[in-house]
This record gives C-alpha cells, sequence and structure tokens, in this order.
C-alpha cells in the first residue's frame, strides 16, 4: 500500500476528533472510517486473519464482493427477541452514526450482517454454533465494488477509549496490510466419504413423500417442500477459499456466500434473491420448478420448453409469485412482473423464474418486510403455515440456515438477501449439504429425489470425488 501508514493514523485520528467536536463530544459515537486498499485480495485475508467469525459475499456478475470480520455489535435473538426491539436498536445507532464516505463517494455499504434459521427451532448440536437470528455489527469490513477497494472500519466510540480505538484501528490495518501481502496457501484435494446408504436414502425419502402426498390427497395444503440432508466424511479440512472461488466461476449469476461462525462454516450459491431493497423499490424472484441442463443446444432447449409447458411446475411458480406480490401489496404503490416465467439456466439445472419488483409506499423497515415475505412457498409450502408443520414432523432433520436467508442492510433501509439454497455446513471434519424439492399432487418420489441430486450437485462437486 502507497499510503504511508503514519498519515493514515493521522487522518483517522482527525476524523475522531472532528466527530467528537461536532457532537460537543456529549455522546458516544458509533463511526465507520473507510480507507482505500491498493491491490485488496479478499481470499487472502480470510486465509490468513485468525477470526472466529466472518461474513463473505460476492456477485460475481456485478463485481462485488465482501467480507465482514469480528463481531463489534451482536443482533441475535438472544438480545433482541422481536423485530421491534431490532428496529429500536438500528433507529438508536443511526443517531449515532459518522462516516467518512463520501469523501471517496461511496454509498450503499453495508452496516449489518448475517443470517437467520429456516424456523425458530431449538438448537441441535449440529447448528449449536448459530442461534435462530444470527445477525452482526462487524468490527471492520473488506469491500470491493466498481473496481475500488476499501477497508472500512467500525468503531463505537466514547470519551473514555479513543486511545483504545486507535490502538485498536492501527492493530487491524497492520495485520490486514500484512495478511493482504501473503503467498497463497495451495489447494489441497478434499475427499469426501458418504455416510449413509443410497438406498435407505432413498427409501426414506420415497417414505417422507408419500406422507406429503397423502396429506395433500387430505386436503391439507396444497404444496410442501420436503428436502434432503446428506453427510459426508472428509479427507481433511478443505480451505474455504478455494471452495468459493469455485462456486464464484460456475455459479457467476448466484450469491456465493459464507457465514463462520465458531467451529462451522456455511456456505453456498444460491440463486434466489429473497429480497433487494433500494432506491426505494424493493425486488424479489419467484423461482420454482426444475428440469436438467441438456448435453447439446437442442436438448437444453427442449428440457426448457417441456418446464415451460409443464402445468405441475407453472402451478408450483404461479404459487410463489401469487404469495411474494400478495406480500408487497401491504406496502407498494406499484407491482410490476410479467404473467408468464421465463428460463433461469444455471449450469446443472434450469428453473422458471418471474422477476418481481415493487415500488414500497410506506417507512416498513427491511427487517418488517424480510419477516413478512420468509418463508415463501418455494421453500416451504402453501398454505405455508400448515405446510411448516408438517415439514417439522417430516423431515428427521434440523433444516438450521439451509433455507434460511442470509445478507446484508444498512441504516438507510437497504440491503440484499438471499435465500439460502444449494448450500453445505462444514463442520468437525463432516460435510453436510442439502437439497429439496416442491411436492404437490401428481408429484413421483423417483423424479423429485432426481431434483434433488441435482441441487446437491454445487456443493458436492467442489471436492474430489463429490
Amino acid at each position: 500500500m502507497k499510503t504511508n501508514l503514519n498519515t493514515i493514523l493521522d487522518q483517522f485520528i482527525d476524523f475522531i476528533d472532528q466527530i467528537q467536536k461536532t457532537n460537543n463530544a456529549s455522546t458516544s459515537i458509533f463511526g465507520s472510517f473507510a480507507q482505500p486498499v491498493e491491490n485488496l485480495n479478499i481470499e487472502k485475508v480470510i486465509e490468513s486473519y485468525n477470526s472466529l467469525s466472518y461474513f463473505y459475499w460476492r456477485k460475481p456478475n456485478d463485481d462485488c464482493a465482501l467480507t465482514a470480520f469480528d463481531k463489534l455489535l451482536e443482533l441475535n435473538s438472544e438480545n433482541f427477541n422481536s423485530t421491534e426491539n431490532f428496529n429500536l436498536f438500528l433507529t438508536d445507532l443511526k443517531k449515532r452514526y459518522t462516516t467518512n464516505f463520501s469523501e471517496f463517494g461511496i454509498e450503499g455499504v453495508p452496516v449489518y450482517f448475517g443470517a437467520s434459521k429456516f424456523t425458530d427451532t431449538d438448537k441441535t448440536v449440529l447448528w449449536n454454533d448459530f442461534g435462530n437470528e444470527n445477525w452482526f455489527i462487524p468490527e471492520f469490513i473488506l469491500l470491493k465494488k466498481f473496481g475500488k477497494s476499501f477497508l472500512v472500519f467500525n468503531f463505537d466510540l466514547d470519551n473514555t477509549n479513543k486511545e483504545f480505538v486507535k490502538n485498536r484501528f492501527l492493530k487491524t490495518f497492520s495485520q490486514i496490510t500484512s495478511a493482504n501481502s501473503t503467498e497463497r496457501k495451495k489447494e489441497e484435494t478434499v475427499n469426501i466419504i458418504p455416510k449413509c446408504n443410497e438406498e435407505a436414502d432413498k427409501l426414506h425419502w420415497k417414505e417422507n413423500i408419500d406422507k406429503a402426498l397423502d396429506l395433500i390427497t387430505r386436503e391439507e395444503f396444497q404444496k410442501i417442500v420436503i428436502s434432503r440432508q446428506v453427510e459426508f466424511e472428509i479427507s481433511s479440512v478443505p480451505q474455504i477459499t478455494f471452495l468459493l472461488e469455485k462456486l464464484s466461476e460456475r455459479y457467476s449469476q448466484c450469491y456465493v456466500f459464507a457465514y463462520k461462525n465458531g467451529g462451522s462454516v456455511f456456505f453456498g450459491a444460491s440463486p434466489e434473491k429473497l429480497a433487494k431493497v433500494k432506491n426505494g423499490w424493493i425486488e424479489a424472484d419467484a423461482l420454482a420448478g426444475s428440469i436438467p441442463r441438456g448435453k447439446t443446444e437442442a436438448e437444453d432447449s427442449g428440457f426448457a420448453d417441456e418446464l415451460l409447458l409443464s402445468k405441475k411446475n407453472l402451478i408450483e411458480q404461479k404459487t410463489v409469485v401469487d404469495f411474494i406480490a400478495s406480500s408487497f401489496k401491504e406496502y407498494s404503490s406499484e407491482i410490476v412482473y410479467e404473467e408468464k416465467p421465463t428460463i433461469r439456466k444455471l449450469p446443472n439445472i434450469q428453473h422458471l423464474w418471474t422477476p418481481i419488483k415493487a415500488k414500497l409506499s410506506t417507512d416498513r423497515s427491511l427487517i418488517d418486510i424480510l419477516r413478512n415475505i420468509h418463508p415463501t412457498p418455494a421453500i416451504c409450502g402453501e398454505p405455508c403455515n400448515l405446510a411448516l408443520n408438517s415439514i417439522n414432523d417430516i423431515e428427521n432433520y434440523e433444516r438450521g440456515l439451509f433455507a434460511g436467508m442470509i445478507g446484508w442492510g444498512n441504516f438507510e433501509n437497504e440491503g440484499e438477501f438471499a435465500v439460502a439454497i444449494r448450500s453445505g455446513l462444514l463442520k468437525d471434519e463432516m460435510l453436510y449439504a442439502f437439497a429439496g424439492c416442491g411436492i404437490v399432487e401428481g408429484s413421483d418420489p423417483e423424479l423429485e429425489f432426481k431434483e434433488t441430486e441435482l441441487k446437491l450437485q454445487p456443493i458436492l462437486s467442489l471436492f474430489e470425488n463429490g
């Protein structure tokens, strides 16, 4: 980095002095100080910086990547047991918030990051590193966007700890500088060994789908999403950065994410946007119905046409579209989407896809909006509340963060969140991968099993024998 460290430290101290003067030193200050970083390699920093927690988020097609390290403030279910409390905390914190972002012309910088589980459930051993809600404001963020790179240092300052904050900034900046200049580790081959018998897995799956179809026949609900958890021993602990880079290369249209907490890393490449809020508009993806990619262009187009004409899949898609559009009506004045879905092509699978956007007409908070649309019928069923009860009865595992929501938000009521699908969990030298599919009247257990196999591939194909 060309800028002298002493100069950077002086700029940081000047920033603190100025905001203390502006606030008459009468209140504590929550600040964010952005410092440009040349030739930033986020993956290098992840590999070299020893952190108990970090959050990684990348949209390859949008030339956007960020990583948030270390928890300055936690906003979890133990501290905030209601949406109202969460909103009040952010409102109070915003009053103390000061940045130097305008100096560099950067905007829309995330403030809080994290994920929530699919449902509020008791912790199992598998998910004991995560609570039901897992939101935090990090101590620092590495941000790459539009060809620029920054270190954003967050601090909570009162009159007594200026020296501590200054020393912490100096230490953090020095560590990041050092980590960014290290040699990358070499990628090692990692094999996975299945822990379950495939035939037993198929039999159990058929039993679950038969239960779901019986409930549909009895008109308990119209649709339910049933999922699988598959378990593998791993030959060695993989370097997560190599997995994330592979996902970014192969699934450049998706949200590539990782959330490390304690001894667990939850990661994946989700094709499904739960909500993006910016400039007074909200966007979401209705994504339902699946079919494989073809081996030739003609076969691929044939599969796509088959999906567009599939009555079963079109009903599934319409259910999701109607749910999202209905949810948006509560706080939107204008809802825009096409009546007929298009095809979303990913490397290994094709989906019916309807992008939906709406102009916000109320001041509803981002968290309120998310709570209103999650879970959607694409990951739960219809009606959602009835399907949800049966999911808990039928599935023999806790979904945890799988099919939950993951993303970031800021004080301007902006943010971007994905549905946490096409995902896996690394923990205790084990890999757990997850996939599900929508079950409606006429669903075939064998075909649905094959669909889950397709959806497991983004995670399993990262490993040598996956």
